[in-house]
């Protein structure tokens, strides 16, 4: 019963507490000072309102001229009216309700304890705005124009709500936090965020595109400061204390960068770290032992143009290079991961005591729009594939790069500048992107396989001191351009295709490891170059056509000038001499399918000639022991005692002239080959359509006889027509150039037409 009775006088007292607080309310009544007691109607608040009801009606104006605070459990602090503050006052809520719909616009606002409740839906304008430890949901209009302090509790901006920071504002938070559940955080202008205490993650106060300069000051540099979406700073970052953990984000900034020892970023695989500045930066990066970034991207156009990193880091995804220097400082390291790409536009990358990394395969490519030095991005063993795609100048290697994948050569020029190219995948070249040689300079073309690919060099720049063509997966090199050798072409695998300029092989330069599979090809109007000294041992000059090789010696006699010496071959012996100029007396003379070019330089000629053809080029029953090499002369094609030919180097057989005193054309005949042809006897013929397909027509003037006969260009028959037909089928023929043979059968005067099937 005592007990009863004693719980029930309990809760009597409380009620009564309750009662009285509730009784005593102060309801402005005109407008006025806070302390005046006009402005209640008698009796003025305190500067401490404790469980007091505080009412300021719609209509009033109330101005603060004093701190106040309020504390109430039960009790409300109601702004209907207007608030204001006419010197540095501040309200403090401690306990109760803080509501209304009217303006308020005072220094500083302070709300403290889990119990305030705030339902203030008006215009709420102040100078600072603390929570220190309550529950806020805000569904007002809130404007700061100095301070938000977070420092404990929670800020959460309900639907309705808008929070306005005003330019050069500053969110500090410390264990607080703010939030959004349908309110907009919409700073007004750039303002900053300050991060102090112990660890914690990022909310919305880092989301506004408004936000200007990150201080992150915390307990020590153990506090880890965890980004919870991405953040663009586009001021200063300042990392006093305390670790920045990027995580799966992006982190740009924009400004300055000031981190102080002992202070650092960490990153991981899914990180993208941006510095997109033009200022100058007072500190290097900083990163934990272990940390990586997908993407890492250096735009920098300040006046020192230097990013520094002062600690080591992996590169999963890109390293992007735009503008300015990244330069890996002593004791750091820089690592490429595999698959990784460095992305180099107007930017670089150097080491100053640095180490960098690239033994795992990741690839280059140049993609800015001016000249480019390389720096050590090219020097790790793992270098797959470059691309060089610049809109204007030129990338010029700043020291020797093996390039282990392809080399794509898509627009600009690669110098380069007295250092070795080593190629061990594949070239892709275009035309407009020519490589800038230099005669201290080894290109090594270690090329698993080639299809149409050219190699182009830069017309004024067009030297290399060695060329090693190794073609392993098959296939030919095509030089584009010309192209001279101060040293030594070397030819391991694969032949080199000439278009219409020459390859110049300079004196004491040399050709080493040619054979019969691997020759100077020539069939367009390029020349293979030497340079032949009087009385030296015969020069080889290994060229071929696209069929097969025949080379040429020469030597020139004691006596003669000495020059330079160029050559090329084709296939057919012409009565012009040149190619295609006339009939092709190989369409039936017993020759060696081939034509000889030789022109020279030297003041003097008194040269000895040696001939080499491999047997395939043998044609019409040529007997190669009654042979003689004839020279094209006063606009005919010459004999000589016929010799027998010997066998030669890499499966050829040659025969020899000398004392040559005049250049011009050169051929190899039987002493039974019939050189000189009557045109004027030949028969007319036309062939269409031409390339042909399926079939083949055929019309000429004249009404004899004729019998028709195929062959390929070595000789080969392959189908016999009969008299007459003037329709043939080569639908069976396989695709190629072939010889049409015509042949009178009344005079056995012979007539020959080229055609080519599809």
């Amino acid at each position: 019963m005592r007990t009863t009775l004693l719980r029930s006088g309990f809760l009597l007292l409380i009620l009564t507490a309750i009662s009285s607080g509730r009784l005593l309310a102060f309801t402005a009544v005109a407008d006025g000072n806070w302390t005046d007691p006009a402005t209640w109607g008698g009796t003025a608040p305190s500067a401490s309102v404790s469980n007091q009801d505080i009412i300021i009606p719609s209509g009033i104006e109330v101005n603060m001229d004093t701190d106040v605070s309020f504390s109430g459990l039960l009790n409300s602090f109601t702004v209907d009216g207007t608030l204001t503050s006419s010197t540095n006052s501040e309200l403090s809520i401690d306990l109760g309700t803080f509501n209304g719909n009217g303006d308020i616009d005072i220094q500083r606002i302070e709300f403290a304890g889990i119990l305030v409740s705030f339902s203030f839906s008006g215009n709420l304008t102040v100078n600072t705005f603390a929570n220190m430890g309550s529950i806020l949901a805000i569904t007002s209009q809130v404007t700061v124009s100095d301070s938000l302090y977070l420092d404990d509790g929670s800020f959460t901006l309900n639907t309705g709500s808008n929070l306005m920071l005003d330019a050069d504002a500053k969110v500090v938070r410390n264990d607080g936090s703010l939030a959004t559940s349908g309110g907009v955080f919409n700073s007004g202008g750039a303002y900053h965020v300050h991060y102090i205490g112990g660890s914690k993650t990022t909310g919305i106060e880092i989301n506004s595109v408004n936000m200007e300069n990150a201080d992150i000051t915390l307990d020590d540099n153990t506090a880890v400061l965890t980004l919870g979406s991405d953040l663009i700073i586009h001021g200063d970052l300042k990392l006093n204390t305390g670790i920045l953990n990027v995580g799966a984000n992006d982190l740009e900034i924009q400004g300055n960068l000031d981190i102080q020892s002992g202070a650092m970023f960490t990153t991981t695989s899914s990180s993208n770290l941006r510095i997109e500045t033009s200022s100058s930066l007072n500190s290097g990066l900083m990163f934990t032992s272990g940390s990586s970034v997908d993407q890492f991207s250096v735009d920098y156009t300040g006046s020192s143009g230097n990013v520094m990193l002062e600690s080591s880091l992996d590169i999963a995804g890109e390293l992007q290079l735009h503008n300015g220097t990244v330069s890996i400082e002593s004791g750091s390291v820089l690592t490429m991961n595999a698959g990784s790409l460095v992305q180099v536009m107007n930017g670089s990358l150097e080491s100053n005591g640095g180490t960098f990394t690239g033994t795992a395969s990741y690839d280059v490519e140049y993609m800015g729009d001016s000249t480019v030095t390389t720096g050590v991005e090219i020097t790790g063993s793992g270098l797959n594939d470059v691309e060089v795609n610049i809109g204007q100048g030129e990338v010029m290697l700043d020291n020797d790069a093996t390039v282990g994948g392809e080399l794509e050569l898509v627009n600009g020029r690669l110098n380069l500048n007295g250092n070795n190219l080593v190629v061990n995948g594949s070239l892709t070249q275009d035309i407009l992107t020519p490589i800038m040689g230099n005669s201290n300079s080894d290109l090594h073309l270690n090329i698993t396989s080639v299809a149409d690919d050219t190699l182009y060099f830069d017309g004024s720049e067009n030297d290399l001191e060695q060329l090693i063509v190794n073609i392993t997966g098959g296939g030919d090199l095509v030089l584009g351009t010309e192209l001279h050798i101060h040293d030594e072409l070397t030819m391991t695998s694969g032949s080199i295709m000439l278009m219409n300029e020459d390859l110049i092989i300079e004196e004491n330069a040399d050709i080493t490891g040619y054979s019969d599979t691997r020759y100077i090809m020539t069939p367009y109007m390029g020349m293979l170059q030497m340079h032949i000294a009087a009385s030296d041992p015969y020069k080889v000059f290994p060229v071929g056509t696209t069929s097969n090789y025949s080379p040429a010696s020469i030597q020139q006699a004691s006596g003669s000038a000495s020059g330079n010496f160029m050559v090329k071959t084709f296939s057919g012996v012409f009565t012009g001499g040149t190619e295609n100029s006339g009939f092709n007396s190989a369409g039936s003379g017993s020759v060696v399918n081939r034509t000889w070019l030789v022109e020279s330089d030297a003041s003097s000629i008194d040269m000895n000639l040696k001939l080499g053809w491999m047997a395939a080029s043998e044609v019409n029953g040529f007997d190669r022991n009654n042979a003689y090499i004839t020279h094209y002369t006063s606009g005919a094609w010459d004999s000589q005692t016929a010799a027998s030919a010997v066998s030669g180097a890499n499966g050829t057989y040659e025969i020899t002239r000398t004392g040559l005193t005049s250049l011009s054309p050169f051929a190899v005949a039987d002493e039974d080959a019939e050189l000189v042809v009557d045109e004027n006897e030949l028969l007319t013929i036309n062939l269409y359509p031409n390339p042909c397909t399926d079939v083949m027509n055929i019309s000429y003037e004249g009404a004899d006889q004729y019998s028709y006969q195929i062959t390929d260009v070595a000789g080969r028959i392959y189908d016999i027509a009969d008299n007459g037909t003037n329709q043939m089928d080569v639908s069976g023929l396989s695709k190629g150039t072939y010889i049409l043979k015509i042949t009178n059968t009344q005079t056995n005067k012979l007539s020959v037409k080229q055609f080519i099937k599809k």
